[in-house]
């Protein structure tokens, strides 16, 4: 329920067409559902004008239709990104009014279409599902030196680089508050074959051990940095 679907909803009350009981269940909606696998947030339309947008990647067909379907008791329309082939079918079989948007990745599924208004829409993503790093289309593993990385090098130098990029920001620029986004787990996925993967025997780089024995340290001295900057205990 959007915040003008609320406005609408109290008026209607006032006018004496819908009974007490009725707004109070529609009020009394808890502020979130725990799934099991996903909470779902079930006053995010009131708050912000549109529905919790669902992230398809990472979960499974099943999960995906199940958080749709949990939202669309409440809400006359959804929005789910990042889906594939099989999330499309699933939602299409559970819902007869979603549309796939092949190109955009995306399903949008309405109660009753709102009209179509002109003008520029600027889109801003932010999801919880799990951080990957994707290194398909990398080039094939080299045989004649060593240049490839073992997948656990290639495994522990992303981990380094994303979490630096987060915690080593806060030394030129304002503090990162601590949120959901910081402690994601993280996917790496690289080709079997691929310098990143290579297939054994295969010429190898050591340079990776290098950053799995530093790696403690930077960790430990970022997260200092970020107690200092907080005010907080340091030992």
């Amino acid at each position: 329920m959007t915040a003008k679907e609320a406005i609408d909803l109290l008026e209607t009350f006032r006018a004496g067409k819908v009974s007490r009981e009725k707004v109070l269940r529609a009020f009394q909606t808890a502020p979130l559902v725990d799934l099991g696998f996903a909470q779902v947030d079930t006053h995010r339309a009131l708050r912000k004008g549109f529905p919790e947008v669902v992230f398809g990647a990472g979960k499974t067909p099943l999960q995906v239709v199940q958080i749709a379907a949990k939202i669309f008791e409440r809400e006359q329309r959804i929005l789910v990104t990042r889906i594939n082939g099989e999330h499309a079918r699933a939602l299409r079989r559970r819902f007869k009014s979603a549309v796939h948007h092949q190109a955009s990745r995306c399903v949008t599924i309405e109660k009753s279409p709102l009209p179509r208004r002109p003008g520029t829409i600027a889109v801003l993503c932010a999801g919880t599902s799990d951080l990957t790093v994707d290194f398909t289309g990398s080039a094939a593993q080299i045989t004649d030196r060593p240049v490839n990385m073992p997948f656990e090098g290639t495994v522990a130098v992303s981990v380094y680089l994303v979490v630096r990029s987060i915690l080593l920001d806060t030394e030129t620029h304002e503090y990162i508050p601590q949120n959901s986004g910081l402690v994601r787990p993280i996917h790496i996925t690289a080709p079997v074959g691929s310098i990143c993967n290579p297939t054994f025997p295969a010429p190898t780089t050591v340079i990776f051990r290098l950053i799995l024995r530093t790696l403690p340290f930077s960790l430990h001295g970022n997260v200092r940095n970020l107690k200092e900057l907080r005010g907080e205990p340091t030992s």
